[in-house]
């Protein structure tokens, strides 16, 4: 299974080797952020469920990333490896479960958040308004990444 932010389309190594090295600074960025959430919660969390909650958060995005940016540097220094894993990730099946699943997905949030917004709209009106904003939200940047494509392709 390809992740779900991990197809490529790279033509060889080379390609792909550019690639990994841009995710490495998105895996290095999100352990930084993963870090500083983990810190603040600790410092400025007002009870123990809150503090544990995001610390805990921070910690798993700290951990997860270091896991990715080492794997990232094994599979840059191993050309057999790194000749799999773009073979992998640059399959057109892959490419095509992988973004069918996405949109089940999103389909399947926006469904699942519409409902809940009519369930809490008879218990508490700010939660109900939020996930109406997120659905707003969601629509919006479909439409805004739709324009932006639809102008490169």
């Amino acid at each position: 299974m390809t992740g779900m932010f991990c197809a490529a389309n790279a033509t060889s190594n080379e390609e792909y080797k550019s690639i990994l090295k841009k995710r490495i600074v998105i895996y290095a960025v999100l352990a930084i952020i993963g870090a500083a959430t983990a810190v603040i919660a600790l410092m400025f969390g007002k009870d123990d469920y809150t503090s544990g909650f995001f610390s805990g958060g921070g910690t798993g995005i700290c951990i997860a990333s270091v896991i990715f940016i080492v794997r990232s540097v094994l599979l840059l220094k191993n050309e057999a490896k790194l000749k799999t894993d773009r073979l992998k990730n640059c399959d057109e099946r892959n490419c095509a479960i992988s973004f069918k699943a996405s949109r089940a997905a999103a389909l399947g949030i926006f469904i699942a958040i519409y409902c809940a917004a009519f369930v809490f709209a008879a218990y508490n009106s700010l939660v109900a308004t939020v996930l109406i904003c997120v659905i707003v939200a969601y629509v919006l940047l479909y439409a805004i990444f739709w324009r932006i494509y639809s102008s490169k392709m």
